[in-house]
């Protein structure tokens, strides 16, 4: 559930409380019983664990290749040979 910051209509007063998504603006101020609505705020917005970085996402494979790769090459023979393919990331 996030917390919001309310304020009293009736003395100012602003406190906290936890409001499910979908309570509507207002409740009752703890300090004076008035009516206090939602303030509009920024919300705090905290990243935990890995994954949030380019670096931290290496469950694909890498989708680019260098041009030695791309290029088939030719063995002693005159044989052409398939280009190499990138090992996947462990």
């Amino acid at each position: 559930m996030p917390l919001y910051e309310y304020r009293c209509t009736k003395c100012e007063y602003v406190f906290e409380e936890f409001a499910g998504f979908s309570a509507n603006g207002s409740c009752k101020c703890p300090q004076c019983g008035g009516t206090a609505k939602r303030l509009i705020s920024a919300p705090q917005v905290v990243f935990h664990g890995s994954g949030f970085y380019r670096t931290d996402s290496g469950s694909r494979a890498s989708t680019h290749t260098s041009s030695s790769t791309s290029s088939t090459a030719t063995d002693k023979k005159g044989d052409a040979k398939p280009p190499n393919k990138p090992r996947a990331a462990k």
